[in-house]
């Protein structure tokens, strides 16, 4: 989500690198005349990095997006992404398929309730939406029936914790998108993201039952 209270700055260029490869993406505050602008940037940073994806042969290590398991897979995005725009969310790239291969795809506000959002996609298809409290982004993302890992933007340590503390998920990744992972780091979700971590220490002792929430930084973002 994007902050609809701050101006956009090189902030929301590393949040979209992020993301660019990823799933969704949320942007920070503004006043309404504003508001707009930053989500439209937002957006438009998103989708310029996704078109720059290249999209072929998965086999080839050049390619970023490849096709999904099969044509049926592939419309079930094109579906929710067309279910999003018509209620109320803009489209700014991608929204198609050639066969099972789905062309990045940029969803922006989509409505709370839509697929995009409180669905996993698992798909070439990242969703920017806008916030004006941070304490009901958190409240938003435990709401999902899903809590496998979160991942936030921000230099202020105060919403480090507040997430860090609040947040239903698995694990929290600061300045990286949610999917980052170290294979020696334990890993899992919670609720429908299932229980559980697995790493290579908790493989080889064969007792995948640790709990607890995981916190690190994701690198740059590049």
């Amino acid at each position: 989500m994007v902050s609809r209270t701050r101006q956009a700055d090189p902030e929301d260029v590393r949040v979209a690198r992020g993301y660019a490869r990823r799933s969704a993406a949320v942007v920070g505050r503004i006043a309404p005349a504003a508001r707009a602008a930053v989500l439209e940037r937002a957006a438009a940073l998103a989708g310029a990095r996704r078109e720059a994806l290249t999209v072929s042969d998965p086999l080839d290590p050049a390619t970023d997006v490849g096709s999904m398991v099969d044509d049926e897979a592939a419309e079930r995005v094109v579906r929710w992404t067309a279910e999003a725009a018509a209620a109320g969310a803009t489209v700014t790239t991608g929204g198609r398929r050639d066969g099972a291969t789905v062309l990045p795809t940029v969803v922006a506000d989509p409505p709370p309730g839509a697929a995009v959002v409180t669905e996993e996609v698992f798909g070439a298809l990242v969703s920017v939406s806008p916030y004006d409290d941070f304490d009901a982004v958190i409240a938003l993302c435990n709401q999902s029936r899903y809590g496998l890992q979160a991942g936030l933007f921000t230099h202020d340590i105060r919403r480090i914790v507040t997430a860090w503390c609040d947040l239903d998920v698995g694990g929290l990744v600061v300045g990286g998108s949610s999917n980052f992972r170290l294979d020696h780091v334990p890993f899992g979700g919670v609720k429908d993201s299932g229980f559980g971590r697995e790493s290579v220490p908790l493989c080889l002792s064969s007792s995948p039952r640790a709990s607890g929430r995981s916190l690190w930084g994701g690198g740059s973002g590049k």
